[in-house]
């Protein structure tokens, strides 16, 4: 459903497969993940395999930086509202000079126009109140703040 795309700076962005899983796992190691069980990668493949969620991934050289995955919330949300979660790569384990937020930009470009494609009316994003970097990259991107429980951020990007 989605297009690969390469910016100026060396990001490519494309859709990720199964075949991604190992390295998706250890990016996800980098944010604490851990298995319900097993292996994080075959998880992952499990979790791939469910559709309709879609995942993109952004690498530098083959080295897989950042994942940003969009997908029906459970429970369910109002008709053609998904709910995304973005994870890049911690500054100074990135390659060059390549940042956060030049990732997730180049990430968000790719979902964004994939929900376009889906038709989805909104997507949303929940962020816990102590990570000011998800909240400053989602609102950086449109998201705007609305209720949402207590300790839990919820921001919502009109499409």
């Amino acid at each position: 459903m989605s297009t690969s795309a390469r910016s100026t700076d060396g990001v490519h962005v494309r859709p990720a497969g199964s075949y991604d899983a190992g390295g998706l796992a250890a990016l996800l190691r980098l944010h604490g993940a851990k298995p319900t069980e097993g292996d994080l990668a075959s998880e992952l493949r499990e979790w791939m395999a469910e559709p309709p969620a879609l995942w993109h991934l952004a690498e530098i050289d083959g080295t897989i930086l950042g994942l940003q995955r969009i997908a029906p919330p459970d429970p369910p949300s109002p008709p053609l509202v998904w709910r995304v979660a973005t994870f890049v790569a911690p500054e100074g384990t990135m390659p060059r000079a390549t940042s956060a937020t030049e990732l997730g930009s180049a990430l968000w470009q790719a979902t964004e126009r994939a929900a376009r494609r889906l038709r989805l009316t909104a997507i949303e994003a929940r962020v816990p109140d102590g990570n000011g970097a998800a909240l400053a990259y989602y609102r950086s991107r449109g998201f705007e703040d609305v209720p949402g429980r207590l300790g839990m951020r919820h921001l919502v990007h009109r499409l």
